[in-house]
């Protein structure tokens, strides 16, 4: 915060000063000096008034509390305390280093208990991670099929709940009953990106327990032949949604380790997986015991679901939104 040509009013607000005080001797000047200055700077202030006018450091302090109504740490604070939005500023743009380098340059009374002050929180990441929230921000996607697309949502499909019937060039997709609203979206999903194959049926296994989709998907055959392995590389955004969606699993929120995790066939397709998320950005791990991808960063869990997950939102069943940030 910039310094100026400032007083502080008998309530502890920040006030102009009128004229040059350079030329002031009195103990009020000193008093506004001391409450101004840097750390270091204070504490030289105060002995200087000691000297100046014979009193002991006790008396300085009772002194300043007398004239403007607050003990002198208070009084700074006040002084120095930087506005919300600066804050937020500083946290949003800024990191770690960058923000305690910041924060060095204020009194202590100030740094100390800033961002729970102003945020409500005691460290930088939680500071960071509750302004993500809040700034959520993303637009609708719109599913407009083209054959980019189209081959991103086949290889999302093969590597996640469907299977590929090469000899009658259809796909079936099979969920349990509590998902049965997510297999007929994919399915109306498919009808509009091959609209000369409707005639797709649904039905419920005999058990019960299952939901089946069968469609018939007479374009990109080369699809249905191509290994798991050589899949990955078709992904696009809406094919990673679609995956997520099949094979994802999220975790946030009430003391839990933040998550975005994908289930794999095997070690290859995981890697793959790591390599085409870290060419968006992200910072994926696979886990052998269980053979999963995982991401687990808390900022890059919020990011992951701003870029891929929520712009899709409005496609996706309520009861997959389970797997939606809030």
């Amino acid at each position: 915060m910039a310094l100026g040509n400032q007083q502080l009013s008998p309530t502890g607000k920040v006030q102009r000063l009128n004229g040059d005080l350079s030329m002031n001797n009195t103990f009020r000047q000193y008093a506004i000096e001391i409450i101004q200055s840097s750390d270091s700077d204070s504490v030289a202030k105060i002995k200087e008034a000691m000297e100046v006018f014979g009193i002991s450091q006790e008396t300085v302090y009772y002194r300043i509390r007398t004239m403007f109504g607050d003990k002198l740490r208070e009084l700074r604070r006040l002084y120095f305390e930087p506005q919300t939005h600066e804050v937020v500023d500083r946290v949003i743009n800024g990191n770690i280093e960058t923000f305690r380098e910041w924060a060095s340059t204020l009194p202590a009374s100030v740094s100390k208990g800033l961002l729970d002050r102003h945020l409500g929180v005691s460290t930088f990441h939680a500071a960071k991670k509750k302004l993500a929230l809040q700034n959520l921000d993303f637009s609708q996607n719109v599913f407009n099929p083209c054959p980019e697309l189209n081959r991103s949502i086949l290889a999302a499909a093969r590597l996640g709940d469907s299977s590929m019937d090469v000899q009658y060039g259809r796909m079936r997709t099979e969920h349990c009953t509590k998902q049965k609203d997510w297999a007929l979206t994919k399915a109306e999903l498919l009808a509009r990106m091959f609209p000369q194959c409707r005639n797709y049926t649904h039905k419920e296994t005999k058990s019960k327990s299952a939901y089946r989709v069968y469609h018939g998907t007479v374009k990109y055959k080369d699809m249905y032949k191509l290994a798991k392995e050589e899949l990955v590389q078709y992904l696009c955004p809406t094919g990673i949604w679609w995956l997520f969606m099949d094979d994802g699993y999220f975790q946030f929120g009430d003391g839990k380790q933040s998550l975005i995790s994908f289930a794999v066939e095997n070690e290859t397709i995981g890697q793959q997986l790591v390599d085409l998320f870290k060419t968006y950005g992200y910072v994926a791990k696979y886990q052998q015991c269980n053979r999963s991808v995982e991401i687990k960063q808390d900022l890059q869990v919020i990011s992951f679901q701003q870029e891929f997950i929520l712009p899709w939102k409005h496609l996706t069943p309520e009861c997959m939104h389970y797997k939606i940030i809030d």
